[in-house]
C-alpha cells in the first residue's frame, strides 16, 4: 500500500497543474503577436510553465481577463486608444507595468521629404495631392487624424486604405523616392524598413499612449514567479520594431523568430527571471 501511494504521488508530480497553465489572450496586432510569443517563449523554455495563447478581439480580452477566464493581456494601448475597456475593468485588474512606456503617433513622411511640421503642410499641398494615407475608418489613429485636420485647418482629405495598404503605398513611394503622407506609429515594422520621421504636433493632437500589461484577479499570488517575471517584461522600441520587421518579412513563424530573439539575449532572459534578492542580499 505504502510503494503504491508512493507511485501515485509521483504519477501526479509528473502531470502539469492547472496552475502551471498561463494563458495569455491578444489581438492580431504584429506587436500583440510577438509580445506574446515572446513572453510565452519564456514561460515555457525558462520557467517551465505551459502556456495557451488565444486570439480575441481587445473588448473581449479586457472581459476575459477581468473574470479570470484568461490570465494576461500584454499589449494594452493606454491611457487613450483602449481607454472605455480600461475603464470599464479597472478596479479587477491587477496591473503588470509597461512594456513600452511612450509610444509615437501621428502623421509622417519619408526622411528625403523637405516638412518638419504639421503647420508646413497645407503650403505643401500639391507635395502630396492633399491626400493624406489613412488606416481603417474605425481606428483611433484615424479619429486623432480627423481631429489634427480641423485643429490646423488641414485641406487635406484622410483616405482609408486600411493599415496593410498603407505600409504597401509607403514602400511604392519610397522605392520611387516619391513623397507621401501618412498615419503613423510605433512600434511597427515601417520604422524598422524605412527612415521615417514624425512630424511635429506643436498642438498635441496625437496623444501618445503606453503598452501596458495587466492580469486576472488573483494572478500574483498564483504565480508569484511569473508575475515577477511578467512585471519585468519589457524591451525597448527599436528591439520590438526589429522583431516585427523580421515576423513581416515571413521567413519564419513568429514562435521561430521569438525563441530565437530570447536565445540571442541571454543577458535580458536572465535580468527577466532572476529570483527576488532577499532583503539582507539587498544590503551586502
Amino acid at each position: 500500500m505504502k510503494t503504491t501511494a508512493i507511485a501515485l504521488t509521483c504519477i501526479l508530480c509528473a502531470l502539469p497543474t492547472f496552475a502551471n497553465i498561463i494563458k495569455i489572450t491578444y489581438t492580431d496586432w504584429p506587436e500583440g503577436v510577438v509580445l506574446s510569443h515572446l513572453a510565452a517563449a519564456v514561460l515555457e523554455e525558462k520557467m517551465g510553465h505551459q502556456v495557451e495563447l488565444k486570439l480575441a478581439e481587445t473588448e473581449a480580452i479586457f472581459d476575459s481577463v477581468a473574470a479570470g477566464e484568461q490570465d494576461v493581456y500584454l499589449n494594452a494601448w493606454l491611457p487613450f486608444t483602449q481607454a472605455s475597456y480600461w475603464k470599464k475593468h479597472s478596479f479587477e485588474l491587477e496591473r503588470l507595468g509597461t512594456v513600452i512606456e511612450k509610444t509615437r503617433l501621428g502623421l509622417a513622411v519619408p526622411a528625403y521629404v523637405n516638412v518638419t511640421n504639421i503647420n508646413q503642410l497645407n503650403e505643401n499641398r500639391a507635395l502630396f495631392g492633399g491626400n493624406i494615407i489613412g488606416i481603417e475608418l474605425d481606428s483611433g489613429t484615424t479619429k486623432m487624424t480627423n481631429a489634427a485636420i480641423e485643429e490646423y485647418k488641414l485641406n487635406f482629405t484622410q483616405l482609408h486604405v486600411g493599415t496593410t495598404e498603407m505600409a504597401v503605398e509607403l514602400g511604392k513611394a519610397i522605392a520611387a523616392k516619391k513623397p507621401i503622407l501618412i498615419t503613423g506609429w510605433t512600434p511597427h515594422w515601417i520604422f524598422a524598413r524605412y527612415d521615417l520621421k514624425m512630424l511635429i504636433d506643436t498642438r498635441n493632437v496625437y496623444q501618445p499612449d503606453g503598452i501596458r500589461k495587466f492580469a486576472r484577479p488573483g494572478f500574483g499570488k498564483d504565480l508569484p514567479e511569473a508575475d515577477r517575471f511578467l512585471k519585468r517584461f519589457a524591451i525597448t522600441e527599436n528591439q520590438l520594431n526589429a522583431l516585427l520587421l523580421e515576423v513581416h518579412h515571413g521567413k519564419s513563424s513568429p514562435e521561430a523568430i521569438t525563441r530565437s530573439w530570447m536565445l540571442a539575449h541571454p543577458e535580458i532572459v536572465k535580468a527577466w527571471i532572476a529570483p527576488e534578492k532577499k532583503w539582507w542580499q539587498k544590503i551586502i
